[in-house]
Protein backbone atom coordinates (compact mmCIF):
# COMPACT_ATOMS: atom_id res chain seq x y z
CA UNK A 1 0.00 0.00 0.00
CA UNK A 2 2.84 2.40 0.82
CA UNK A 3 4.14 1.91 -2.75
CA UNK A 4 0.69 1.60 -4.33
CA UNK A 5 -1.85 4.30 -5.03
CA UNK A 6 -4.06 4.84 -1.99
CA UNK A 7 -7.32 6.75 -1.59
CA UNK A 8 -7.10 9.36 1.17
CA UNK A 9 -9.71 11.59 2.81
CA UNK A 10 -8.57 15.06 3.90
CA UNK A 11 -10.79 16.95 6.36
CA UNK A 12 -9.49 20.38 7.43
CA UNK A 13 -11.13 23.81 7.49
CA UNK A 14 -7.82 25.53 6.69
CA UNK A 15 -7.47 26.08 2.93
CA UNK A 16 -3.69 26.33 3.21
CA UNK A 17 -3.34 23.04 5.09
CA UNK A 18 -5.58 21.26 2.60
CA UNK A 19 -3.47 22.60 -0.27
CA UNK A 20 -0.24 21.32 1.32
CA UNK A 21 -1.77 17.89 1.97
CA UNK A 22 -3.22 17.68 -1.53
CA UNK A 23 0.13 18.62 -3.08
CA UNK A 24 2.00 16.05 -1.01
CA UNK A 25 -0.45 13.24 -1.78
CA UNK A 26 -0.30 14.10 -5.48
CA UNK A 27 3.50 13.91 -5.46
CA UNK A 28 3.30 10.57 -3.62
CA UNK A 29 0.97 9.23 -6.30
CA UNK A 30 -2.13 8.89 -4.12
CA UNK A 31 -5.69 9.93 -4.85
CA UNK A 32 -7.69 12.04 -2.42
CA UNK A 33 -10.95 13.77 -1.61
CA UNK A 34 -10.70 17.05 0.30
CA UNK A 35 -13.47 18.49 2.52
CA UNK A 36 -13.63 21.42 4.94
CA UNK A 37 -15.79 20.13 7.82
CA UNK A 38 -16.70 17.03 9.79
CA UNK A 39 -20.21 16.63 8.38
CA UNK A 40 -18.89 16.50 4.81
CA UNK A 41 -16.21 14.06 5.96
CA UNK A 42 -18.78 11.60 7.32
CA UNK A 43 -20.96 11.96 4.24
CA UNK A 44 -18.00 11.28 1.97
CA UNK A 45 -16.97 8.26 4.03
CA UNK A 46 -20.42 6.78 3.49
CA UNK A 47 -20.14 7.22 -0.27
CA UNK A 48 -16.56 6.11 -0.95
CA UNK A 49 -13.93 3.68 0.29
CA UNK A 50 -10.75 5.17 1.76
CA UNK A 51 -7.45 3.68 2.90
CA UNK A 52 -6.54 6.62 5.14
CA UNK A 53 -8.25 9.66 6.69
CA UNK A 54 -6.41 12.84 7.71
CA UNK A 55 -8.67 14.72 10.15
CA UNK A 56 -8.17 18.16 11.66
CA UNK A 57 -9.03 17.96 15.33
CA UNK A 58 -10.71 21.38 15.30
CA UNK A 59 -13.37 22.07 12.68
CA UNK A 60 -16.62 23.99 12.72
CA UNK A 61 -19.80 22.02 13.34
CA UNK A 62 -18.27 18.62 14.01
CA UNK A 63 -14.66 18.36 15.12
CA UNK A 64 -12.16 15.66 14.26
CA UNK A 65 -12.65 13.75 17.51
CA UNK A 66 -16.37 13.37 16.87
CA UNK A 67 -15.69 12.25 13.31
CA UNK A 68 -13.13 9.77 14.65
CA UNK A 69 -15.66 8.31 17.10
CA UNK A 70 -18.15 7.86 14.27
CA UNK A 71 -15.50 6.15 12.15
CA UNK A 72 -14.64 3.73 14.93
CA UNK A 73 -18.30 2.68 15.06
CA UNK A 74 -19.00 2.44 11.34
CA UNK A 75 -15.61 1.78 9.74
CA UNK A 76 -13.22 0.56 12.44
CA UNK A 77 -10.64 -0.71 9.94
CA UNK A 78 -9.99 2.76 8.49
CA UNK A 79 -6.60 4.21 9.47
CA UNK A 80 -6.99 7.73 10.92
CA UNK A 81 -4.28 10.34 11.44
CA UNK A 82 -5.23 13.43 13.43
CA UNK A 83 -4.01 16.96 12.63
CA UNK A 84 -3.67 19.08 15.75
CA UNK A 85 -2.46 22.60 16.53
CA UNK A 86 0.68 23.29 18.52
CA UNK A 87 -0.03 23.31 22.25
CA UNK A 88 -2.91 20.78 22.27
CA UNK A 89 -1.17 17.53 23.31
CA UNK A 90 -4.11 16.48 25.51
CA UNK A 91 -6.45 16.41 22.52
CA UNK A 92 -3.90 14.47 20.50
CA UNK A 93 -3.58 11.87 23.25
CA UNK A 94 -7.35 11.64 23.51
CA UNK A 95 -7.49 10.97 19.78
CA UNK A 96 -4.97 8.15 20.17
CA UNK A 97 -7.08 6.65 22.96
CA UNK A 98 -10.13 6.91 20.70
CA UNK A 99 -8.36 4.81 18.09
CA UNK A 100 -6.35 7.20 15.88
CA UNK A 101 -3.21 5.63 14.45
CA UNK A 102 -1.05 8.76 14.87
CA UNK A 103 -1.10 12.56 14.84
CA UNK A 104 0.99 15.47 13.65
CA UNK A 105 0.97 19.06 14.83
CA UNK A 106 0.67 22.33 12.93
CA UNK A 107 2.89 23.91 11.79
CA UNK A 108 4.55 20.78 10.43
CA UNK A 109 7.52 19.85 8.29
CA UNK A 110 6.53 18.18 5.01
CA UNK A 111 9.23 15.45 5.23
CA UNK A 112 7.92 14.42 8.67
CA UNK A 113 4.37 14.46 7.36
CA UNK A 114 5.41 12.26 4.44
CA UNK A 115 6.86 9.71 6.86
CA UNK A 116 3.67 9.73 8.95
CA UNK A 117 1.50 9.10 5.89
CA UNK A 118 3.78 6.35 4.57
CA UNK A 119 3.81 4.58 7.95
CA UNK A 120 0.03 4.81 8.17
CA UNK A 121 -0.36 3.24 4.73
CA UNK A 122 2.15 0.53 5.63
CA UNK A 123 -0.02 -0.20 8.67
CA UNK A 124 -3.05 -0.45 6.37
CA UNK A 125 -1.21 -2.87 4.08
CA UNK A 126 -0.16 -5.02 7.03
CA UNK A 127 -3.74 -5.17 8.34
CA UNK A 128 -5.04 -6.19 4.90
CA UNK A 129 -2.41 -8.92 4.63
CA UNK A 130 -3.26 -10.24 8.10
CA UNK A 131 -6.97 -10.39 7.26
CA UNK A 132 -6.22 -12.20 3.99
CA UNK A 133 -4.00 -14.70 5.80
CA UNK A 134 -6.64 -15.29 8.48
CA UNK A 135 -9.22 -15.90 5.77
CA UNK A 136 -6.98 -18.41 4.02
CA UNK A 137 -6.26 -20.23 7.28
CA UNK A 138 -9.96 -20.39 8.08
CA UNK A 139 -10.77 -21.71 4.62
CA UNK A 140 -8.07 -24.36 5.00
CA UNK A 141 -9.60 -25.33 8.34
CA UNK A 142 -13.03 -25.64 6.75
CA UNK A 143 -11.68 -27.60 3.78
CA UNK A 144 -9.22 -29.80 5.67
CA UNK A 145 -11.47 -32.87 5.60
CA UNK A 146 -11.64 -32.75 1.81
CA UNK A 147 -8.46 -34.40 0.59
CA UNK A 148 -7.09 -33.83 -2.87
CA UNK A 149 -4.04 -32.38 -4.61
CA UNK A 150 -5.00 -32.85 -8.26
CA UNK A 151 -5.67 -29.96 -10.61
CA UNK A 152 -9.34 -30.91 -10.58
CA UNK A 153 -9.54 -30.69 -6.77
CA UNK A 154 -7.69 -27.37 -6.75
CA UNK A 155 -10.34 -26.11 -9.15
CA UNK A 156 -13.05 -27.38 -6.79
CA UNK A 157 -11.43 -25.56 -3.84
CA UNK A 158 -11.17 -22.38 -5.91
CA UNK A 159 -14.86 -22.57 -6.85
CA UNK A 160 -15.81 -23.16 -3.22
CA UNK A 161 -13.93 -20.06 -2.10
CA UNK A 162 -15.63 -18.00 -4.80
CA UNK A 163 -19.15 -18.97 -3.70
CA UNK A 164 -18.65 -18.89 0.08
CA UNK A 165 -19.85 -15.32 0.60
CA UNK A 166 -22.68 -15.43 -1.94
CA UNK A 167 -26.18 -15.95 -0.59
CA UNK A 168 -27.47 -17.75 -3.70
CA UNK A 169 -28.66 -21.31 -4.47
CA UNK A 170 -25.81 -23.65 -5.43
CA UNK A 171 -26.23 -26.99 -7.23
CA UNK A 172 -23.41 -29.50 -6.70
CA UNK A 173 -23.40 -32.43 -9.11
CA UNK A 174 -21.17 -35.46 -9.48
CA UNK A 175 -21.04 -39.22 -9.36
CA UNK A 176 -21.80 -41.12 -6.16
CA UNK A 177 -18.89 -41.08 -3.70
CA UNK A 178 -17.10 -38.06 -5.15
CA UNK A 179 -17.61 -35.92 -2.03
CA UNK A 180 -20.61 -33.76 -2.89
CA UNK A 181 -21.88 -33.87 0.70
CA UNK A 182 -18.46 -32.85 2.07
CA UNK A 183 -18.39 -29.88 -0.29
CA UNK A 184 -21.92 -28.87 0.71
CA UNK A 185 -21.03 -29.08 4.42
CA UNK A 186 -17.91 -26.95 3.95
CA UNK A 187 -19.77 -24.27 1.98
CA UNK A 188 -22.57 -24.19 4.56
CA UNK A 189 -20.16 -23.97 7.52
CA UNK A 190 -18.28 -21.02 6.04
CA UNK A 191 -21.16 -19.31 4.22
CA UNK A 192 -23.65 -16.60 5.29
CA UNK A 193 -26.17 -19.20 6.53
CA UNK A 194 -23.74 -21.02 8.81
CA UNK A 195 -25.95 -20.38 11.86
CA UNK A 196 -28.95 -21.94 10.15
CA UNK A 197 -29.80 -25.63 9.74
CA UNK A 198 -28.17 -27.86 7.14
CA UNK A 199 -30.95 -30.14 5.91
CA UNK A 200 -29.91 -33.34 4.17
CA UNK A 201 -32.34 -35.28 1.99
CA UNK A 202 -32.03 -38.54 0.09
CA UNK A 203 -32.42 -37.54 -3.55
CA UNK A 204 -32.66 -41.20 -4.55
CA UNK A 205 -35.97 -41.41 -2.68
CA UNK A 206 -37.51 -38.62 -4.79
CA UNK A 207 -38.89 -39.54 -8.23
CA UNK A 208 -36.69 -38.12 -10.99
CA UNK A 209 -39.63 -36.23 -12.49
CA UNK A 210 -40.19 -34.39 -9.20
CA UNK A 211 -36.59 -33.85 -8.08
CA UNK A 212 -36.11 -30.46 -9.72
CA UNK A 213 -39.47 -29.25 -8.39
CA UNK A 214 -38.70 -30.37 -4.83
CA UNK A 215 -35.31 -28.69 -4.82
CA UNK A 216 -36.05 -25.45 -6.64
CA UNK A 217 -39.84 -25.08 -6.52
CA UNK A 218 -42.30 -24.77 -9.37
CA UNK A 219 -45.11 -22.65 -10.75
CA UNK A 220 -48.65 -23.81 -10.16
CA UNK A 221 -49.91 -25.93 -13.06
CA UNK A 222 -46.45 -26.55 -14.50
CA UNK A 223 -47.10 -30.30 -14.30
CA UNK A 224 -49.86 -32.68 -13.26
CA UNK A 225 -50.67 -32.29 -9.55
CA UNK A 226 -48.73 -29.05 -9.18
Amino acid sequence: MANEAAHVLIADDDDGIRFVLEDLLTRLGHGFVSVADGFDALQTLQEQHFDLALLDIRMDGMDGLEVLRNIRKTNPELIVVIITAHGTPDQAMEAIREGAYDYFTKPFEVPELRITIQRALEKKLMMDQIRELESRIENQRIFHEIIGESDAMRQVFSLMERVLDNDVPILITGESGTGKERVAEAIHTKGPRANGPLVKINCAAIPEALLESELFGHEKGSFTGA
